[in-house]
């Protein structure tokens, strides 16, 4: 009776010990069927969170202009319905015999803007268009950014001396331009601006330089 004893004490303490060696289970929440293991992510592998960047075109496109890099959508060109215009006519230092030059102000009353290039510009008289021939001169382009309030310049030029085959029009040089339909650089739309530019031959060419932040002079 004893040797029983003994033996069944045995195996009830094997039974209780040799489970230790074997899987143990854990509480936790059961994964849904089928669900694919969540990989585990070192934060020092991943990349470091960087701002968006604003670049500027090269300068062989725009004349140098410089960009921003605050993460801030770069400002569009400005148009025509944002600017106000105006025509100031002056006579520059040993400017030639037979010429005239003007300087054209677009002043920007809306949101900040840019603006490159060249303007265009429609001669008027008698509330029609009459003929008018653009020539480009003067320098290289650059981008301007203009905050509200700011101002950008145009030098034009042109001649009132008749070409042989304008000398016997009535008027000389056809009918002379009381104002002039503006165009910003590089977009639709135009700003009519009152002006009495007196007589233009040539058959209205106009010489005009790109546009800047300084006042011709």
């Amino acid at each position: 009776m004893r040797v029983v004893l003994l033996a069944v004490a045995a195996l009830s303490l094997a039974a209780a010990t040799g489970c230790s060696n074997g899987p143990q289970r854990q509480e936790g929440a059961a994964a849904p069927a089928g669900a694919a293991p969540t990989p585990s992510v070192s934060e020092s592998a991943l990349p470091a969170a960087s701002s968006p960047t604003v670049t500027s075109p090269t300068s062989a496109s725009t004349g140098g202009a410089t960009g921003s890099s605050t993460g801030v959508a770069a400002p569009g060109r400005c148009q025509a319905s944002q600017l106000t215009g105006d025509i100031e006519q002056f006579e520059r230092p040993g400017q030639a015999g037979g010429s005239q030059s003007a300087r054209v102000r677009l002043t920007n009353k809306g949101a900040r803007c840019t603006m490159s290039g060249y303007i265009g510009l429609q001669l008027l008289a008698n509330g029609q268009q009459r003929e008018t021939s653009l020539v480009h001169a003067g320098g290289s382009p650059k981008r301007l950014t203009l905050d509200r309030g700011q101002t950008a310049w145009a030098l034009i030029d042109w001649m009132f001396t008749p070409d042989p085959d304008e000398q016997d029009t009535e008027p000389v040089c056809a009918p002379k331009p009381t104002a002039a339909l503006v165009t910003p650089p590089g977009v639709a739309g135009t700003i009519r601006i009152t002006e009495n530019f007196a007589t233009v031959c040539r058959h209205g060419e106009i010489y005009t330089s790109p546009v800047t932040s300084t006042r011709p002079s």
